[in-house]
């Protein structure tokens, strides 16, 4: 995109997403010239973070040596949708946006959403967890060399649905399989150390070695889970 804009290629860039959370902003609307002034506050980018980072990275290199860009147009324009949406729904609008269309980025979708119960259970089991505190991957589906985290958010979320043998959770039910489940979790990362918090040395020499911290190997215990689940019901 950068190498596009300073060339003065077409680029067929999709609008610029912006969202001034209510109360968090200070701007002015004209109504009838149609234009909005943002004075004070910070503009939030529930989508198209890329794009921005593109432009920005553009401009400055123009900027640093005009002479060497003389097809880029420093006053060219851009679309841009503008939302007011409070924090909850722009983590729904991200959600909608990027993972109900294509999945991809399945992490960062699941940890934004307020809308999807298997991930709000899995969130749930994380804060009840020392040893998924911290040591969850968050914002993307995999995990590399550098980052010390033991699963990621999509399996985890992927083991709840496993766990709870459905997709839909009633919010009296939540907390308790939270409980239970992150339980069993701790449990489990006493007899299996891999499964708790590590240093990046340690987890790369442990991946290394071992597979009981793999994605397949989490389904298992996922299915033990379920049956701990079950059992205690029983009981």
């Amino acid at each position: 995109m950068v190498e596009k804009l300073l060339s003065g290629s077409k680029l067929f860039l999709n609008p610029l997403v912006w969202n001034l959370r209510p109360g968090s902003f200070s701007a002015f609307y004209d109504a009838g010239e149609r234009e909005i002034y943002v004075y004070d506050g910070k503009i939030y980018l529930p989508d198209s973070h890329h794009r921005h980072q593109a432009i920005l990275r553009a401009v400055r290199l123009w900027r640093e040596s005009p002479d060497s860009f003389p097809r880029f147009d420093g006053k060219r324009q851009f679309k841009i949708e503008l939302y007011f949406f409070d924090k909850e729904d722009e983590g729904n609008y991200f959600f909608d946006k990027n993972q109900r269309p294509r999945p991809t980025a399945k992490s960062k979708a699941y940890d934004l959403t307020t809308a999807d119960d298997l991930s709000l259970l899995a969130k749930r089991v994380i804060e009840q967890s020392p040893s998924l505190a911290g040591n969850v991957n968050r914002v993307t589906d995999r995990l590399s060399s550098k980052n010390p985290s033991v699963m990621t958010l999509s399996t985890l979320r992927e083991m709840m649905r496993t766990f709870a043998s459905s997709d839909s959770i009633d919010e009296a039910e939540m907390e308790g399989m939270a409980i239970i489940a992150s339980e069993f979790y701790e449990m489990l990362a006493k007899v299996r150390p891999a499964l708790g918090q590590l240093i990046l040395q340690d987890r790369y020499r442990t991946r290394s070695r071992s597979l009981a911290e793999s994605a397949v190997t989490m389904h298992g215990y996922a299915s033990l889970m379920k049956d701990f689940h079950a059992d205690i019901g029983k009981r």
